[in-house]
């Protein structure tokens, strides 16, 4: 279970990373991806956000420990996204690029609560 979940951490964590450190590098073409903002420094800081989610996870795929905070950050965060991506691109506000992620994200808060399941059934079943 926990090479399981060394490579959830990895996939979310590198995801996480390439698209947080994409608008502070280069927000023109980030914005040409996922359509025109007028607020920069809100696409920023939220890149910077993602980017501080994005590395403790990292961390985390090099050591395997199961760590249920992390685990709980990792979900919430993918649910934030989704319901985000989800709402705003059916209310007309964001590109449909957002669905792409959407996906992306629905992808993630599945692995990672099939892994939940499996290691904290395992552990009740050993109390």
């Amino acid at each position: 279970m926990k090479t399981r979940l060394r490579y959830l951490y990895a996939t979310q964590g590198f995801y996480y990373l390439i698209s947080g450190v994409w608008p502070l590098v280069h927000v023109n073409s980030f914005m040409q991806v996922t359509g025109w903002k007028t607020d920069i420094w809100l696409v920023k800081t939220v890149g910077g956000l993602v980017v501080a989610i994005a590395v403790p996870l990292l961390f985390q795929a090099m050591y395997g420990r199961i760590n249920r905070a992390l685990q709980t950050l990792m979900i919430l965060t993918a649910t934030a996204f989704l319901l985000v991506d989800t709402v705003y691109y059916f209310k007309g506000i964001i590109s449909v690029v957002y669905i792409v992620d959407a996906v992306a994200q629905l992808a993630l808060i599945t692995w990672g609560m099939y892994i939940w399941l499996k290691i904290h059934k395992k552990r009740r079943s050993t109390i």
